[in-house]
């Protein structure tokens, strides 16, 4: 065999090895979210208002638990969305999927300078959306 012969063998064997291996690793998928079966984002919306009687509780913490019919309980890392609620008390969550859900919110209101705490079912399908969107109010105590 002649050298020439050797380095086209050669990088034909590097070309295709290339190929492979681009071909593999461009049609990675990522992996779905826990409680999910696609890739893609969803496109619903859950707008959370966060209340201690009737006055706003800003700044609180809210979690989210997919796949939820039942309340996971008050330990944070069971949940698999979080978010803070802004100054009024608003927590909003994105690209969700339709199904049972369940909420939970807990931390410091200012206007009792006590520990509140509040959890509910939420289900989002086509009787609760209104153009893919559905509202919750939260009401929590301490």
């Amino acid at each position: 065999m002649r050298i020439p012969e050797m380095k086209i063998k050669f990088s034909k064997t590097v070309l295709i090895a290339s190929c492979l291996l681009f071909l593999v690793w461009g049609c990675r998928k990522n992996n779905p979210s826990p409680g999910t079966s696609a890739t893609v984002p969803g496109d619903l919306q859950l707008n959370v208002q966060v209340l201690h009687h009737s006055w706003e509780v800003g700044f609180i913490d809210v979690y989210l638990k997919r796949n939820a019919t039942s309340f996971p309980g008050k330990d944070s890392s069971l949940y698999d969305l979080h978010v803070k609620a802004d100054g009024h008390g608003l927590a909003v969550f994105t690209q969700l999927y339709p199904g049972n859900y369940y909420v939970y919110a807990s931390g410091f209101d200012v206007s009792v300078a006590n520990m509140v705490l509040g959890y509910a079912p939420v289900s989002l399908n086509s009787a609760t959306l209104h153009d893919q969107q559905a509202d919750l109010t939260l009401y929590v105590s301490e």
